[in-house]
């Protein structure tokens, strides 16, 4: 766990530049745990905790669409349509230079990692589309 964070410090770029690199790699330590294999989570958790600290006004974005979306249709399908909100949100927050208390810039360091994000974890979610047929996923509600 220690890792990110010391590849990160021992770059030459500024430290608001070194925060998305170290999140997503703990994002895709998540998913990709060599511990267990290189077989991990779904990432949506540490994906959350990451957005809180990088980039909170996307986590208020991203949180109700994901919540509605998994009601309505299923965790599958909730999480790619918030993986494609968190995305979109970022391109949007970016492109109007849009201000944040704290956090990163809203430049194309956002974007980066709302693509690393996306990359990382959306293949999780299409796996468990695959395996579950819409109407198996909502028999049971």
């Amino acid at each position: 766990w220690l890792l990110p964070s010391r590849i990160a410090r021992m770059t030459v770029a500024p430290p608001r530049a070194r925060s998305p690199p170290a999140a997503v790699a703990a994002i895709a330590g998540q998913i990709h745990n060599p511990w267990f294999g290189f077989r991990g989570g779904k990432g949506l958790g540490v994906t959350g905790g990451t957005l809180a600290v990088i980039w909170p006004p996307g986590l208020l974005v991203v949180l109700p669409v994901l919540g509605l979306v998994t009601r309505a249709l299923g965790s599958a399908l909730g999480s790619l349509v918030g993986l494609i909100t968190l995305g979109g949100a970022a391109v949007v927050w970016a492109r109007r230079d849009w201000a944040m208390a704290w956090g990163i810039a809203p430049d194309d360091l956002l974007v980066w990692y709302a693509i690393g994000v996306v990359l990382l974890a959306a293949p999780k979610f299409f796996a468990d589309l695959r395996r579950r047929p819409v109407a198996t996923r909502s028999a049971g509600r």
